[in-house]
């Protein structure tokens, strides 16, 4: 897979508001044991392709907020991912499970299609990637990851936060994939201390190794 192949796919599908796949350096692909999986990038970049972020972790380096001075909602959810996880920006690979971007996943006009060149990108992902852990924000992401690398159903950890769940997924080989509420709309990791230790346990639980 290259980005060619997500230009052509970009093309066909009618898209043009430009598109990103991998939020950190290409590299990590091939050493991070842990992957953080968004669903699809927002907004517009005017009809630009981005297949790397070469410099280091966007979600760290990059300002989203719409005055671009300050991190955006999802940047402060994702860092407080890392901080819980004890994970360094450097150490994960991040990427889109639909390089697209849209206004919302809703706007998305050919969603059947975009799906099914994803789950192809995410096999090729999958072969490439030696992680252990992936990190899925919402239900389409983690039901798609969880598919790719046979992992089945084992528990659902509550939140916190009303009904919302981490859910864990086991592989046959150990791989963990957690699904998580998607951090641009449950802010878990910014409410008060009582509702921030819940989410934080919840979280380390849902991530925990196999075995």
């Amino acid at each position: 897979m290259t980005r060619d192949d997500i230009q052509a796919a970009y093309e066909k599908h009618g898209y043009d508001q430009g598109w990103s796949f991998m939020m950190t350096p290409e590299a990590s692909l091939r050493t991070a044991t842990v992957a953080m999986v968004g669903l699809n990038p927002g907004g517009s970049a005017g009809n630009v392709g981005h297949w790397d972020h070469a410099p280091g972790n966007a979600y760290f380096m990059q300002k989203w907020s719409l005055d671009e001075t300050s991190d955006s909602a999802i940047q402060r959810q994702v860092k407080a991912i890392h901080d819980v996880l004890d994970i360094g920006e450097n150490e994960i690979f991040a990427a889109q499970f639909i390089p697209f971007r849209s206004r919302d996943f809703a706007s998305l006009t050919t969603v059947a299609e975009d799906k099914a060149f994803a789950m192809r990108l995410w096999t090729w992902v999958v072969e490439q990637s030696p992680a252990r852990l992936y990190l899925c924000m919402g239900k389409e992401v983690g039901s798609a990851i969880g598919q790719l690398i046979g992992a089945s159903w084992k528990e659902d950890i509550a939140t916190g936060w009303g009904r919302t769940k981490f859910r864990r997924r086991v592989s046959s080989d150990g791989r963990v994939v957690v699904e998580m509420p998607h951090p641009s709309r449950y802010q878990l990791f910014s409410r008060g201390p009582k509702h921030v230790a819940v989410a934080t346990e919840a979280l380390k639980r849902a991530a925990r190794p196999v075995g």
